[in-house]
């Protein structure tokens, strides 16, 4: 039997027993044991390695909010966002606690569109477009006081659009669009129950009785009972063809409120009419009763809560009233008619807990969250960031050259601004800025691309989008006789036939557009805050461009480069994994500052439109400097020796000398000035404040060395009054050893009295007939004093 063939445990036993091993059968053991490692731990090493990302960090949510999870025995609220994080707030006070990083890649890796907290246990579970480019569907289960992952769950295929826990803990919901459906699962991951759906399924709700419900845009319901670690599918029954997006339990779990993402546009065209949220029965589906239809300017209500008392129905959604404000509206459970009206946002509003002392969380698609108790805002939770408002398509006003860009002016005032020539942030700008144009001209008018459940139409030609996309913004480039079209999930350019030319997936809602007047460049404005410039031949991604309300800015390229203002770059930062982690640690640019802060880097993207040009331009800039500058060396090398040679002078060394000093300071000061140190010279003389001098007619020593000690402090005078002159003194001598030349005279320290004496000689027999003398007349000459 040849080691290929052999058991890996008989393998092992022969190596130990000391079994003859030659280079070739050594090959084969090293190939035995790697495939049975490979055979062991196939699905993990075929996971790809996650790329870092460059993601924004300003201490809130800096994209919409999807769901919201709040456990009040604990005093905890679970926020799940397109930013690709989950944060974990105090409910009394709104801090942040935890900032929980899923793994994230691509263009979507990593947004979030579900939580929920374990009823029981600090644990919370998050999801949503986590699979994809290689890497599987999970749903993460993160620690709610260290906000550690602990383990993934295998959400097998889709995207998670809403998690729960059973009442008792023990099953896990979750329902999904793309693979349409609702899934189940223990606590520890085993699967328990799926069950597919034609359309994607966003409401989702738990009684306290242990059941559950679950609806999708298909008008489909699908109630079922969940808990022991089981699942027990009831009722099924449909809603006709409107479109179900939100569903809430009665408090004592018999009746459904069901919600609709379905509005009817007025006579007017502006002023719409949503669709009623219906009260069902839960065991048979039967209708009960249809709440008030509130007059809105626009949107629908198509999320809902029923709270705790079971006295009142809260409905919300992408409803706004005349002055863009997004509200909650109360309805009485009993009677269905309208209470309060309360704007609580400055864009949809996502999601609705209630809560047991009576007050209602909220999310809201402009990043923020909050608590509505008794008809007013009680806390809020907002993002530091400009976004334009979905329906505003003059919004995003750009300059001829893409150069400059003004946004959020009429949707969010009092907007924002920003200029690449100066840097600068503001809403006045020196060049003319035009807003998108959105008439065809030679094209078809598309038909329904702005917040509509239609598909446009560009060329005669339907657009094919995902069965959860919608599309929000649209501009024409007229020069490149092509169609724009933004959605919640990618960017689109269309010729004039209606074929696609390129599709450009982003990781957050696309809310404006706008062309430059050649249509090289596309910015769009997104949900984020954010706005992006695409090439116009392609749709690649070259810069990013954040502004806050402070008026700090910071604008990138996907490779890293940035500019910023002071401060600004600590907004974004490198999320990164390590090798084989579930989850993402965070750092801010301002670390890698001395490599990544190039502003000539974001000019050259500009000019070039393409990063990897713009590094090669700018080392040939570079390379043409010192190019320069050692010709200019070389001109100045040969002038000199011209000189020379006028005046009748031979050409010396010295002159080559200096003029490659010169050549070589030439080319430091054009490429990169010189790095001084930051630590001072050494000061090459002792200083002589408190030195007191020698007497000028006092006799020299001689170089024999002597026993005598003068005080610490005296040297000999640089000039003596006769013989021959003293070397200068060193900064050596103000530490012991001396000099050679006063290698036994060890200093003291000095004494100031008015008249001075010589001090005593310790070894009065070593002292040499030169010395006494000097001493003697030292002595004497301050005696004569």
């Amino acid at each position: 039997m040849t080691p290929s063939n052999l058991p890996l445990a008989a393998l092992v036993t022969r190596i130990a027993s000391g079994w003859a091993i030659t280079t070739a059968r050594l090959r084969r053991v090293v190939r035995v044991c790697v495939s049975v490692l490979l055979a062991l731990t196939g699905p993990v090493w075929a996971q790809p390695a996650s790329q870092p990302l460059l993601m924004i960090e300003q201490g809130a949510h800096s994209a919409p909010v999807r769901r919201l999870a709040v456990d009040p025995v604990r005093g905890l609220v679970v926020t799940a966002a397109d930013d690709r994080t989950a944060r974990v707030w105090s409910l009394a006070s709104g801090e942040l606690r935890q900032v929980l990083r899923p793994l994230a890649f691509g263009a979507e890796g990593g947004r979030l569109y579900g939580a929920a907290i374990h009823p029981s246990r600090p644990l919370v579970a998050v999801g949503g477009t986590t699979g994809g480019e290689g890497h599987p569907h999970a749903i993460y289960l993160f620690d709610l006081d260290s906000g550690a992952l602990l383990r993934t769950i295998d959400a097998r295929a889709g995207h998670v659009r809403n998690l729960a826990w059973s009442t008792d803990g023990t099953v896990l919901l979750a329902t999904f669009a793309g693979e349409h459906g609702l899934r189940a699962w223990s606590a520890d991951g085993v699967p328990l129950f799926e069950q597919r759906s034609d359309a994607p399924m966003f409401g989702l709700a738990v009684s306290p009785q242990g059941l559950a419900a679950a609806v999708a845009l298909d008008g489909s319901v699908l109630t079922l009972r969940a808990g022991a670690g089981a699942v027990a599918p009831l009722q099924r029954f449909a809603m006709g063809a409107r479109r179900a997006a939100g569903v809430a339990f009665s408090p004592d779990g018999t009746r459904l409120a069901i919600a609709y993402a379905d509005v009817q546009i007025g006579a007017n065209g502006r002023e719409s009419r949503h669709e009623p949220v219906e009260v069902v029965d839960a065991a048979t589906g039967r209708p009960l009763a249809r709440l008030d239809v509130v007059p809105m300017f626009g949107g629908d209500l198509r999320v809902v809560a029923w709270s705790r008392d079971g006295r009142s129905i809260f409905a919300a959604g992408t409803a706004y009233t005349r002055e863009f404000g997004f509200p909650i509206v109360q309805f009485d459970a009993a009677s269905g008619r309208a209470g309060a009206v309360t704007v609580v946002a400055t864009d949809s509003v996502t999601d609705l807990v209630a809560l047991p002392d009576g007050a209602l969380a909220y999310s809201s698609f402009d990043g923020s969250w909050g608590l509505l108790r008794a008809g007013r805002v009680q806390r809020r939770s907002t993002p530091g960031v400009t976004v334009v408002r979905g329906g505003v398509a003059e919004d995003l006003e750009l300059s001829a050259d893409a150069r400059a860009v003004r946004w959020g002016v009429r949707s969010a005032a009092p907007g924002r601004g920003f200029q690449f020539a100066r840097r600068q942030v503001g809403v006045d700008m020196a060049a003319p800025l035009h807003p998108p144009e959105t008439s065809f001209g030679l094209f078809d008018r598309p038909s329904g691309w702005n917040l509509s459940r239609g598909t446009p139409l560009v060329g005669g030609k339907p657009l094919t989008l995902a069965a959860d996309e919608r599309p929000r913004a649209l501009a024409i480039a007229r020069s490149v006789k092509t169609a724009l079209v933004g959605t919640n999930r990618a960017v689109y350019q269309l010729d004039e036939q209606g074929n696609l030319r390129w599709r450009r997936a982003v990781d957050t809602e696309v809310r404006a557009l706008n062309t430059s007047d050649d249509g090289r460049w596309v910015v769009a404005a997104l949900a984020d805050g954010t706005v992006r410039w695409l090439r116009g031949r392609d749709g690649a991604h070259l810069l990013t461009l954040l502004a806050d309300a402070e008026g700090r800015w910071v604008v990138w390229t996907p490779g890293g480069y940035f500019d910023a203002s002071a401060g600004a770059d600590r907004l974004v930062g490198w999320a990164l994994a390590a090798a084989g982690a579930s989850s993402m640690d965070f750092y801010s640019l301002n670390r890698f500052r001395d490599r990544f802060n190039r502003p000539d880097m974001i000019e050259a993207v500009l000019e070039t439109q393409d990063e990897a040009a713009a590094l090669a331009l700018l080392a040939a800039r570079d390379a043409a400097a010192q190019e320069a500058a050692r010709r200019e060396a070389a001109a100045l090398q040969q002038q000199a020796l011209v000189l020379a040679r006028a005046a009748g002078r031979r050409p010396s060394a010295r002159g080559a000398t200096l003029s490659s000093a010169m050549h070589k300071r030439v080319l430091t000061r054009s490429v990169r000035p010189k790095r001084r140190s930051a630590w001072p010279k050494r000061r090459a003389r002792p200083r002589r404040a408190s030195s007191p001098r020698r007497p000028r007619n006092a006799r020299r020593p001689s170089a024999k060395p002597c026993n005598a000690r003068p005080r610490r402090g005296w040297r000999p005078s640089a000039r003596p009054r006769s013989g021959r002159r003293l070397p200068r003194p060193r900064a050596s001598w103000r530490r012991w050893p001396p000099s050679a030349s006063w290698r036994s005279a060890k200093p003291r320290r000095a004494v100031r009295q008015p008249s001075w004496r010589p001090p005593k000689p310790r070894r009065a027999k070593r002292r040499s007939s030169s010395a006494s003398r000097w001493r003697s007349s030292r002595h004497s000459r301050y005696r004569q004093h």
